[in-house]
């Protein structure tokens, strides 16, 4: 907490901000957004037409004429409809789709949850689906009409540049297809913001554009450019008009887990601890929570141990099994192995039965359950990547939002860019306050680099991987914090697309505890519990009726032995000994030479006096 805290203290002249796909990928910046704003451009003179309209304000979804039948753009919420694949592509990379816990409808929901992140904090902006109506229509595929934003699985068919597939034309398309009027350039499908390879990706955000001469704010004006004589002309801008979502689904790479809440508290678990990056807290952390799981988990294996040797090694000593057996073997009598092994085992399961029932079943419990936890539990948080965070993260790419702590190399830039672009903030959103009727409509002309040095931060607004303030946006990590906007995002947000009346200055975030990881803790830890306490249970019930069953048994037996004049007890077998001796008849039974009386059964006289009786003579 104190490293955060002096963090925070630190990061107030050096906090990350937000980046547009057009200044990342193309060196633009905002002072050119700010001029284009009011139909002007400070690009040198000559600037080819092909190269100017990447550098220039852009890549932003149009709001529409805003007619109340015209459905373009904004006007109309932006649809998508989900791959009917997608499921069974991915659901079994969820570790939490144990006991039939997910369904399809529970990764989609999620994915909802994801674009209304965005949607909630934006009255223009709004997430329809349309995948009954493409199913209805025979078109369920990402040639739907009716869906703008497609969202399947990153693989070869919606992404042929992904490793491992062969390249066609569609892996590049020219912007000006449709209309020869438009300037001729091409634009290379790929992940926005990200310099990795795909196959590294968690997800992507595959955008679609398209050369518009009417593009609108959602401030309500055209833009326009301004001509010497104070006339203006139309001006093409490169607008987005749908993308695909793509999810990874190679479960040899990767995995996800749904539940962003009961994870977030392990991320915030991992950011107290000391390290440069948030894999090194990640990797401390872990190293922690393996050392106190089975640490405990060896204490109750020593524990266990420890009974069950009490419980099964055979007793030494006088009249133990081993003494027994041994003097069994020395007579040769080798039959009666049988009842003294039986009688070993009636006096395991006897000991068993003494233990309380409550601590055995904890132990067992610790023993069985603990590394199911931490594997099937614990582990997918630091391993598996968010699925509800990813959709919140590609959603940002596809309104057109980069990634603000990952930039290409210099060289990865197209020649005619004038350099890398850089973080902007806006100084009216960053300051808390909002824009209005006076100040919406020049929105980035309160744009500037680089991070402000007025911004409030607090601990909870410290990112664990850049030590600064955190941002939906930042770079996808398997250490997602929290699936909800930032206020670094809202003000990237209502830049790009300005409000003038309605403009939202608090993050909007409403999320659904699943529960999904306290229920499966729980499972993994009653069921094991559960079990060994009825074994145990079921075992003191079988012991204590085959008590009652012998004590029966040997009553029976005493009177039996009283019957056929035998005593009881140790008196008896002394009296027995003595006879045969002495030739004395026991207590209750014959004289010597007098006719022979037929004694108790063997097994009834070996209940009473607790071994094999002597075999009788007569004299």
């Amino acid at each position: 907490m104190i490293t955060r805290l002096v963090a925070a203290l630190v990061c107030v002249s050096h906090a990350r901000a937000w980046v547009t796909v057009a200044q990342q990928s193309y060196g633009s910046t905002p002072y050119e957004f700010a001029a284009n704003t009011r139909g002007q451009t400070l690009l040198p003179t000559g600037t080819p037409e092909n190269e100017a309209v990447f550098m220039q304000i852009g890549r932003l979804w149009s709001l529409g004429s805003g007619d109340s039948l015209d459905t373009h753009g904004l006007s109309g919420g932006i649809t998508w409809a989900w791959d009917p694949l997608l499921c069974d592509d991915i659901i079994d990379m969820f570790k939490e789709n144990v006991f039939g816990l997910l369904t399809c409808e529970d990764i989609k929901t999620a994915v909802q949850r994801g674009l209304d992140s965005w949607s909630n904090n934006h009255r223009f902006i709004s997430f329809i689906e349309v995948t009954a109506e493409c199913e209805e229509m025979g078109d369920l595929s990402k040639t739907c009409p009716l869906a703008e934003v497609w969202i399947s699985s990153l693989n070869c068919e919606n992404l042929p540049s992904y490793p491992g597939c062969v390249e066609d034309e569609s892996s590049t398309r020219r912007l000006s297809d449709g209309n020869s009027s438009a300037p001729a350039v091409t634009f290379e499908e790929k992940g926005f913001g990200q310099s990795t390879q795909p196959n590294q990706w968690a997800a992507a955000a595959i955008n679609n554009y398209d050369l518009t001469q009417d593009f609108r704010f959602t401030n309500g004006e055209y833009r326009y450019q301004l001509n010497a004589d104070g006339s203006t002309s139309p001006v093409w801008t490169i607008e987005i008009t749908g993308g695909m979502l793509l999810f990874n689904t190679r479960e040899d790479q990767q995995c996800w887990y749904l539940d962003s809440a009961w994870c977030s508290k392990f991320h915030a678990f991992k950011a107290n601890f000391p390290g440069d990056t948030a894999a090194d807290k990640a990797a401390t952390a872990h190293l922690v929570l393996v050392t106190i799981v089975f640490s405990l988990w060896l204490i109750a294996l020593i524990l266990a141990i420890r009974i069950l040797v009490l419980c099964v090694v055979p007793r030494c000593g006088k009249g133990g099994t081993i003494d027994q057996i041994r003097e069994e073997l020395g007579k040769g009598e080798v039959d009666d192995l049988d009842d003294i092994l039986e009688e070993y085992w009636r006096k395991v399961l006897y000991r068993f039965s003494f233990f309380n029932t409550l601590w055995v079943a904890t132990l067992v419990m610790i023993i069985v359950a603990f590394p199911l936890v931490y594997k099937e539990v614990f582990l997918p948080c630091w391993d598996c990547y968010d699925f509800e965070g990813a959709a919140v993260h590609e959603a940002g790419h596809l309104l057109g939002l980069g990634h603000p702590d990952l930039f290409p190399d210099i060289s990865e830039m197209p020649a005619f860019s004038p350099g890398l672009g850089y973080n902007v903030y806006n100084d009216i959103l960053a300051a808390g306050g909002r824009l209005n009727s006076s100040t919406c409509n020049r929105q980035w002309d309160y744009v500037f680099q680089g991070p402000p040095d007025f911004i409030p931060v607090t601990v909870d607004d410290i990112s664990d991987t850049t030590g600064c303030r955190v941002s939906v946006m930042e770079a996808f990590t398997q250490n997602s914090p929290k699936a909800c906007l930032r206020d670094d995002d809202l003000g990237a947000l209502h830049t790009m697309y300005p409000d003038c009346e309605m403009a939202v200055s608090e993050v909007s975030c409403a999320k659904v505890a699943l529960n999904l990881g306290l229920v499966r803790m729980t499972v993994y830890l009653l069921l094991p519990l559960l079990g060994a306490q009825l074994a145990l249970i079921t075992l003191a019930v079988c012991v204590k009726r085959e008590l009652k069953k012998r004590l029966k048994a040997a009553d029976e037996a005493v009177k039996a032995a009283e019957e056929h004049g035998f005593g009881t007890g140790k008196a008896a077998l002394k009296a027995e000994k003595a006879a045969k001796r002495n030739q004395v008849a026991p207590e209750g039974g014959v004289a010597a030479g007098a006719p022979k009386k037929k004694g108790p059964p063997k097994a009834l006289a070996k209940m009473v006096v607790g071994k094999k009786p002597a075999t009788s003579t007569s004299v």
